[in-house]
């Protein structure tokens, strides 16, 4: 299994979409739908990674707007989990601060409990935050913080 993101696409609000070697065909075939971001200059699919299985999906968006008061570029990442041939939305992880271009980059482990989340200009030094997925929540269990500018 294959993910893709396309952060430019749609007004820059951008979309994921996980594909499939098929053996017989020898084409690659999506599955499931597309994962559309939310908002324009969102960024979203501006990382993706999956689990081994391929049924976990983590999509960063970097360019996500915390709030209407436009703060701007703390990024979060869009879990979700593939169920019946559908994309379903399981939760969100949001940056902490301004600026910090939080989900950048993502790697789920391949068991998905484990997943690295990056934040390319945290501090100005660059993060990595470390959640571990516990039950129904994913919490944070370490924060990884870049030492020069």
């Amino acid at each position: 299994k294959l993910a893709i993101g396309a952060y430019l696409d749609t007004n820059n609000s951008g979309y994921a979409r996980v594909f499939e070697f098929d053996e017989y065909s020898q084409y690659w075939v999506q599955q499931g739908n597309d994962v559309y971001g939310e908002i324009g200059s969102g960024f979203s699919g501006s990382s993706v990674s999956l689990s081994g299985d391929g049924y976990l999906l983590a999509v960063g968006n970097n360019g996500v707007k915390a709030n209407e008061l436009s703060v701007e570029n703390r990024g979060n990442v869009k879990i979700y989990g593939y169920i019946g041939n559908v994309w379903y939305r399981l939760g969100d992880l949001d940056g902490e601060y301004t600026k910090d271009y939080f989900g950048s980059s993502v790697s789920v482990s391949k068991d998905g409990k484990i997943l690295a989340i990056g934040a390319i200009l945290h501090n100005e030094k660059g993060a990595v935050y470390i959640y571990e997925h516990l039950g129904r929540v994913w919490k944070m269990v370490d924060k990884l913080t870049g030492e020069r500018k």
